[in-house]
């Protein structure tokens, strides 16, 4: 479900950046219409292919986003607060009568009893999680749809073969060689098409239908076959496979489905003008005539996911392809080709780019737009405490941002941004915390947090904070906080805080052989859990030393950036009490890069059925290279 709720949140990012791109298309369109070639009319739609697929761009203060940057916000970061307000800590409204504390759930740990990892960063609501199985619903649909009238329309035509006309192969011939294509396209008659088809995307092939056989003149068969070897030329029926897919995923956009009809309809014309291109001047005059003559002859219908060379009547579409055939140049002018590059740069500048993001001071001087982006305000000083609560909880630098005063913002800016926007670390994390008022003066309310921490040993400790919160206007701000310095706990204080820390190593290594040691050796790595690692020592290397090393990094092995795809365990050299293996792991950094990392470990035996590690070559923090 996590996987399903990140890609509708990335499908959501491109829906209003989407709607803008169009807007602008259609408008360039509109304004300059006959002044561009029937190739830039059609070519500019890439750009909304791009932006589709691509739903996330680079900020610029020219992006057209800036104007609607509110609505945008709630979409286009795919993580904004609109959607991730299933990942605030969850609390209950239950008041303790005497402390008169607020009291929350506890925030569910990153690694739980049984040894899998939980990821707490994306979480959806209910209602989230039932929007995004109605668009996954409505994607197999579609996607279903276009499977079945493709296969049936394939086992239509799966016996047909080429035509062994003498006249078609000639044609055939002469405008492959107008066209300069390498590739041989069987031409095919069938009765499951209406009008000239290019069909297949493995094995292309042009359909003719049977009706036209002996209706249509050489130069006009020569012209049908220039058409469609044309379409293939230019690569048509590739993209229209890709419009038709992104159609499916944006099957609830109804602009997506109209611009790629208007691009169908913009590449026949393209098409065309390909065509045209290539035949003599008196040639031309005929290309429009055989337009006219395939309409007269029957209702075209063209194969699904098919390029044709007429669709279904559209007197408007009709008339544009004249009006372009009449008025067609071979050479387009300097003046046409100037204007097509800016406009295209124009468009892109403004349709593919993000809104730019607010300065600090801009920021600062309109905190309430901050604010807007979050679907849960904070309208008492109480929710501002737990507001500022939630975000150590999640780590979510941003919107403990959005909640400080200008001042604050100012002063505060610079250290939010050199740490990314986030805050506290990845162990300890908060497993809960109450929110207490201590008092109310003219610098504004005052707020006791008290945290309860826990970290991969499962130990517990404490820690605290004090803000000061203030109404301006309608909305509460934070005007001050002291800097929380949790330091990590002694060992010593740790075990008397946690008194299952002694005996849970046997819990959690269920499978005390020698390979099932060597395996949960492995899991550590894989969970970066100091604790697992720890319990597969032997007594010998369980020394205050070995443990101060693994207590310092708070009981986190490996590298936040580096995670484990898989490893494998392979046992070398055997003895009746020791078992040396080797293990070899498959790593990949955050960048995606892919690298190997091997370990030697020795498996000894220390009674019956326990079986611990009594030597290992590599460190409990492998740098992978």
């Amino acid at each position: 479900m996590r996987a399903l709720t990140l890609i509708f949140r990335w499908v959501l990012a491109a829906a209003v950046p989407g709607c803008v791109l169009i807007a602008l298309i259609l408008t360039v369109k509109k304004i300059f219409g006959r002044r561009l070639s029937a190739a830039f009319h059609y070519g500019i739609w890439f750009l909304l292919i791009l932006r589709l697929l691509v739903p996330y761009a680079p900020q610029s203060p020219a992006s057209a986003l800036n104007l609607i940057s509110p609505a945008v916000n709630l979409l286009e970061g795919g993580t904004s607060s609109s959607l991730n307000s299933g990942s605030r800590v969850q609390k209950t409204a239950g008041r303790s009568a005497e402390t008169g504390q607020k009291k929350t759930q506890p925030v569910k740990p990153i690694f739980q009893s049984s040894g899998k990892s939980t990821e707490t960063g994306v979480s959806a609501s209910p209602l989230e999680s039932g929007l995004a199985a109605v668009w996954l619903a409505g994607v197999l649909f579609c996607l279903a749809k276009i499977l079945f009238l493709n296969r049936r329309f394939q086992r239509q035509f799966k016996n047909t073969v080429p035509a062994a006309d003498l006249q078609i192969r000639r044609l055939s011939e002469e405008c492959r060689s107008l066209l300069s294509l390498s590739a041989d396209l069987p031409v095919c008659w069938s009765e499951a098409v209406g009008t000239p088809s290019l069909c297949g995307i493995l094995h292309p092939r042009i359909l003719l239908p049977v009706q036209l056989e002996g209706r249509l003149s050489e130069t006009e068969l020569k012209e049908v076959l220039l058409h469609e070897m044309a379409h293939y030329k230019r690569k048509d029926l590739p993209v229209l496979w890709v419009t038709t897919l992104l159609k499916a995923v944006y099957w609830f956009h109804p602009l997506v489905w109209y611009a790629f009809y208007r691009m169908r309809q913009d590449g026949e014309n393209a098409c065309d003008a390909t065509v045209l291109s290539h035949l003599y001047e008196g040639e031309q005059n005929s290309y429009g005539h055989l337009l006219l003559h395939l309409l007269e002859l029957r209702l075209p219908s063209r194969p699904p996911v098919s390029v044709g060379m007429v669709t279904k009547i559209n007197q408007k579409q009709l008339k544009r392809r004249i009006l372009m055939i009449a008025n067609f140049q071979k050479s387009a002018s300097r003046k046409k080709m100037i204007l097509s590059v800016l406009l295209v740069a124009l468009i892109g500048l403004t349709g593919l780019t993000g809104a730019k993001q607010a300065s600090a001071q801009n920021v600062s001087s309109n905190p309430a737009a901050v604010l807007a982006q979050s679907t849960v305000m904070p309208k008492t000083g109480e929710e501002v405490a737990e507001y500022w609560a939630d975000t150590l909880a999640q780590r979510n630098g941003a919107a403990r941002f959005a909640i400080l005063s200008d001042d604050l913002k100012k002063k505060d800016f610079q250290n939010y941004k050199d740490f990314h926007f986030v805050v506290g670390g990845s162990s300890p994390w908060v497993a809960s915390y109450t929110v207490q008022k201590k008092e109310e003066t003219a610098a504004g309310t005052e707020y006791q947090i008290n945290y309860l921490f826990t970290d991969s040993t499962r130990a517990k400790y404490k820690g605290s904070e004090t803000i000061t919160v203030k109404q301006s206007g309608q909305n509460w701000f934070v005007v001050r906080h002291e800097d929380l310095d949790l330091g990590c706990p002694d060992l010593s204080d740790s075990i008397g805080q946690y008194k299952d820390w002694e005996w849970a190593a046997p819990a959690w290594l269920p499978n005390r052989t020698a390979e099932g040691t060597a395996q949960w050796w492995t899991e550590a790595l894989k969970e970066h859990n100091g604790a697992y690692r720890y319990a597969c020592l032997s007594p010998e290397l369980q020394t205050n030393s070995e443990a101060d090393l693994l207590q310092k990094q708070n009981w986190v092995i490996g590298s936040s950036g580096t995670s484990v795809i898989s490893s494998s365990v392979i046992p070398i050299h055997q003895t009746a009490n020791a078992v040396q293996y080797r293990i070899q792991y498959q790593m990949r950094d955050s960048s995606g890069k892919t690298s190997q990392r091997t370990e030697s470990i020795t498996v000894k035996k220390e009674s019956p059925g326990d079986w611990a590690v009594s030597q290992y070559d590599n460190q409990l923090l492998p740098d992978v290279k």
